[in-house]
This record gives structure tokens, C-alpha cells and sequence, in this order.
């Protein structure tokens, strides 16, 4: 079993090989799933952004930046770091909403107690995908930073890491609209789907714009 406090073949989920990961995605369980890999895609997205810097900073040429890189630098190590304890906490999350959907319902004190366990588990699954969300939109500002500070030599990392970057902050609004829009309290339903459209849009708006620059770079003949 995945998640944290849960083992699969006695390793944590964030232990596991590459492989041992993809399988447990495909596998009839319900943890992991696409919150979980959106997770990791931020994480490793983060995590290649940091790689491009540090295959700059040092360097005589990159002298005057050292300071902003470096600061750039820690703040990715940062948020990769937080990518990966939010691949542990979405499986944590939904796995008492899986449970949630097997109580019974036949009666009326069934339904009530299950309508209440429900919105409880909703708000606990809802947590996990938000964070990767404004996770997202921190590493969208760093990206946007060092692309235009990194070695020409790195520039497709930055892209790569704009690429996962992206994709892990449309994948986790998937996660967190899927799960509002079961919420009883409509207030709070309509705020979590504002905040998550408005982050979505801001991370597209960032990193749009940075994957263009490199594309176009590198289609230039020297």
C-alpha cells in the first residue's frame, strides 16, 4: 500500500524505483494516482530549473549573478522538496476518501453519517493539489528568473522544467476541482475553484511565455 504511513513492498512511496513507481500508478489502487504524479512533475521540475543553475553559477562569465542564482537556487531545492512531501500527502489524503465511498448508505443515519465523513474527506483531498498549485506558481516565478540569467547550454532544461511545471499545476487543478465540486458547502466550493482557476491561469500566463523564449531560441541557426 502506498502513502504516507503506508508501505508498498516495505518502501515509503517517495522511495520508491522509478519503475516500482510507474507500476503502482497502473495498478488497481487507488493510491497512486494523478495528484501523486503531479507531485512528482513539479518536483522534477523544480529540480531540473536548480540543475540549470547550478551548471552556471561559478562560472567567471556569470560573475554578477551569482547572488540572484544562487538565491534562485536555494529557493528551487526548496520547492522541489516540497513537491515530493505533497506526493506523500495526496496519497495520505485520498485514501479516506476512497474508504468514504465504500460506508454504507441505506439508511438515514448511514446517509448522514456518510454525507458528513464525505465532506470532511473532501476538504482533507483538496489540500494536498492546492499546495502543489501555489507551489507551482513560486517555481513559475523562479523559471521565468533564470531564464534569462542561465547558460545558453541549460536553456532546455529551464524549458523542460516549464514543461513539468506546467503540467503539474494543470493536472493538480484537475484534482482539486474534481473534488470541490462535491462539497455540500458552496462557499467554500466557489472559493477553492476561484483560487484554483486563478493560480491555473497565472502559472499558464508565466511559463507560456518562458517555453516560447526557448523554443525560439533554440529553432535559431548559429
Amino acid at each position: 500500500m502506498f502513502g504516507r504511513g503506508f508501505l508498498w513492498g516495505g518502501i515509503a512511496l517517495i522511495e520508491q524505483s522509478i519503475q516500482g513507481f510507474v507500476e503502482g500508478l497502473a495498478a488497481r489502487e487507488p493510491v497512486p494516482g494523478g495528484g501523486a504524479a503531479a507531485a512528482l512533475a513539479g518536483g522534477m521540475g523544480a529540480a531540473l530549473g536548480a540543475m540549470a543553475i547550478q551548471f552556471t553559477v561559478g562560472k567567471k562569465k556569470y560573475a554578477d549573478l551569482r547572488e540572484d542564482l544562487e538565491r534562485d537556487l536555494a529557493l528551487l531545492e526548496e520547492l522541489s522538496q516540497g513537491f515530493l512531501s505533497l506526493v506523500e500527502e495526496d496519497a495520505a489524503a485520498f485514501l479516506p476518501l476512497s474508504r468514504v465511498y465504500a460506508m454504507p448508505n441505506g439508511t438515514q443515519e448511514e446517509k448522514e453519517a456518510r454525507e458528513q465523513a464525505m465532506e470532511a474527506a473532501l476538504m482533507d483531498a483538496v489540500q494536498p493539489p492546492l499546495g502543489m498549485l501555489r507551489l507551482c506558481r513560486r517555481t513559475a516565478d523562479a523559471l521565468e528568473r533564470i531564464e534569462r540569467m542561465v547558460s545558453p547550454l541549460m536553456i532546455s532544461d529551464v524549458g523542460c522544467a516549464a514543461t513539468l511545471t506546467q503540467s503539474c499545476a494543470q493536472a493538480a487543478a484537475l484534482n482539486v476541482l474534481v473534488n470541490a465540486k462535491l462539497l455540500k458547502d458552496d462557499t467554500v466550493a466557489q472559493r477553492l475553484i476561484r483560487e484554483t482557476q486563478e493560480t491555473s491561469r497565472q502559472v499558464a500566463e508565466i511559463l507560456g511565455p518562458v517555453y516560447a523564449k526557448v523554443e525560439g531560441a533554440l529553432c535559431r541557426r548559429y
